[in-house]
């Protein structure tokens, strides 16, 4: 019997308190005498004030930028104004610029490559393989702006688009998680089968693993060895990081006695996340000396660490599960069987062999098609999962999360 294994996500705690500005001064008042209560509420609204008036300036020069980069109404805007490709060049550098002011101090921070290591590493809600489609991606825009800027921990893939997040949080859900079982077990079941042949190796895991994505440490990984005692003495090592168990089907003891049985998985989520990105330019635009401008900006909240792939631009349609390669081959049998037992009683069969054979392919075809519909599905019913995009109304989105930041 396989034990269940603990995977611990330790995390850096934001510099940002989570509280209102009302009870926050509140809080200050009852500290301070009443003769000095009144002063430190001028004093307050000045704060507020001088925070506001910066956050309105750099709303302004994003929005009036941003105008010109606008994938709907900016391709009109550039060829209005008559600007050179040199100086649209400079134009969209400096609303780069602007944006990564404003996101580092609204408290967002890049995705790093080992935040997006341990992503690809396990599954939640969605169980189908995403990637990105690299070649409809422009490769100029990000990579021109990282050498002009100095940006501390440039991940790999910000050539070709930036992802920020923001906000901690837990998501948990119960359900009996029946066909993602089913995938683990035949998984199993196959490497079973790798390590009687020779090979592959059996691989020893550890009972509680610590995923460290503390950026303040030289290590990026430390594993535990023992039981949830030791997992306890060391989680005062550090009382600046956050920890939070991510509770997964790939880690439990999965047989068929627990197929229809309901579990509860639990996954770190992201509370707030952006992407910015470029298409790549289409074959009409390359003649074009001003090209495709168009910078998109998508928001999303409130998403899983493990499904963080439904946020990858230009995704490529989702392939098969080890699940799906079941139902294609048992189909695929099912079919040849039919054919030559139709065969064999006569020819007087063969719209009986063509029902069958219509049904089959239609099955398969069924099959091969289900991972798109089902993430289509996901991004449509989940309002928490469905993105919103900053381009069809200029980066109001990002000014109300600008000043949401300082309530």
């Amino acid at each position: 019997m396989m034990q269940t294994r603990k995977d611990i996500l330790e995390i850096d705690r934001e510099s940002v308190i989570v509280i209102s500005k009302s009870k926050l001064i509140d809080g200050l008042l009852n500290l301070i005498g009443p003769d000095e209560r009144v002063e430190f509420k001028i004093l307050c609204r000045r704060i507020e004030s001088t925070i506001r008036a910066w956050y309105n300036l750099k709303f302004e020069e994003m929005n009036q930028l941003y105008s010109l980069f606008d994938p709907v109404h900016g391709r009109k805007k550039l060829e209005s104004l008559h600007l050179s490709p040199a100086k649209v060049d400079k134009m969209e550098q400096r609303f780069l610029k602007t944006l990564f002011q404003v996101m580092e101090q609204s408290n967002f921070q890049i995705l790093s490559d080992a935040e997006v290591e341990l992503a690809n590493a396990g599954q939640y809600l969605v169980n189908m393989p995403i990637a990105v489609n690299k070649s409809k991606l422009d490769k100029k825009l990000l990579t021109t702006f990282f050498k002009e800027n100095k940006v501390d921990q440039v991940p790999s893939y910000a050539d070709q688009y930036v992802i920020f997040r923001r906000g901690i949080g837990i998501d948990k859900t119960t359900d009996y998680f029946i066909l993602p079982k089913l995938d683990l077990l035949i998984e199993r079941t196959w490497n079973w089968f790798l390590e009687k042949l020779g090979f592959s190796k059996v691989k020893n895991e550890q009972l509680v693993h610590v995923h460290s994505l503390s950026r303040k440490r030289v290590e990026d990984q430390n594993t535990l060895q023992g039981n949830t005692q030791n997992e306890d003495k060391d989680s005062g090592a550090d009382a600046h990081n956050l920890r939070f168990e991510r509770i997964r089907i790939q880690n439990m003891d999965i047989s068929f006695q627990n197929l229809f049985t309901q579990n509860t998985v639990q996954e770190p989520t992201f509370d707030r996340m952006i992407v910015v990105y470029r298409r790549a330019s289409k074959p009409h635009h390359i003649i074009d000396p001003l090209g495709d401008r168009a910078i998109h900006i998508r928001h999303f909240r409130n998403i899983p660490l493990a499904d963080m792939e439904l946020v990858l631009p230009e995704k490529k349609n989702p392939g098969l599960t080890p699940m799906d390669w079941v139902k294609l081959l048992i189909s695929a049998l099912v079919g040849l069987v039919a054919l030559f037992g139709s065969t064999e009683v006569g020819e007087g069969d063969v719209w009986v062999l063509l029902a069958i054979l219509g049904g089959i392919v239609g099955y398969i075809v069924k099959i091969y098609f289900t991972p798109i519909s089902c993430c289509t599905k996901i991004l449509s019913l989940n309002p928490c999962m469905t993105s919103n995009l900053i381009a069809e109304g200029g980066p109001y989105s990002i000014y109300v999360m600008m000043l949401s930041n300082k309530r």
